[in-house]
């Protein structure tokens, strides 16, 4: 079995790693992306047996960084 990697922009805050909730056009509060810790991606792992290639795998994932781990 085959194992990947996987790293994505955060979905939550687009990449930021931060988002900004705006209370009155005066004020705006930044908060730390509690999904990402603030990095602003996420590392997941996949196996590659439930796609049948490699080219499945980045075809779900576009934008993501693919890295094989064993």
């Amino acid at each position: 079995m085959v194992r990947y990697n996987v790293t994505t922009d955060c979905p939550e805050c687009d990449g930021a790693g931060s988002y900004v909730i705006t209370l009155d056009l005066s004020s705006s509060i930044e908060h730390e992306c509690i999904f990402c810790d603030g990095l602003g991606e996420r590392t997941f792992p996949e196996v590659s047996e439930l796609y049948e290639s490699v080219q499945e795998l980045q075809e779900e994932y576009p934008k993501a960084t693919i890295e094989r781990i064993a």
